[in-house]
């Protein structure tokens, strides 16, 4: 029972990923069972069974906004509106 589950389990896999086992389930359970924890993710999405990762820029590599903020008014700079 068990091995016909995993070989309708691996049956529903798409055909890259049938095809990166030779189409033998027990190579792919062997896979999985067997996946680093660090390089795991990567190993999914070579064989076609996961996204790869979004990444976002460290912050410490971005570039320091070039855009120049204009001065705040400060009190030299404030003319009080005539009323009269």
């Amino acid at each position: 029972m068990i091995v016909a589950n995993a070989q309708s389990m691996f049956e529903e896999l798409p055909s890259k990923a049938r095809a990166a086992f030779n189409q033998d389930p027990a190579r792919f359970l062997n896979f999985v069972n067997n996946l680093d924890p660090v390089t795991g993710h990567d190993d999914l999405v070579e064989v076609g069974l996961a996204s790869p990762l979004l990444t976002t820029p460290d912050v410490a590599d971005t570039p320091p906004d070039t855009q120049e903020t204009p001065p705040s008014p400060t009190p030299d700079t404030e003319k009080p509106i005539d009323s009269t």
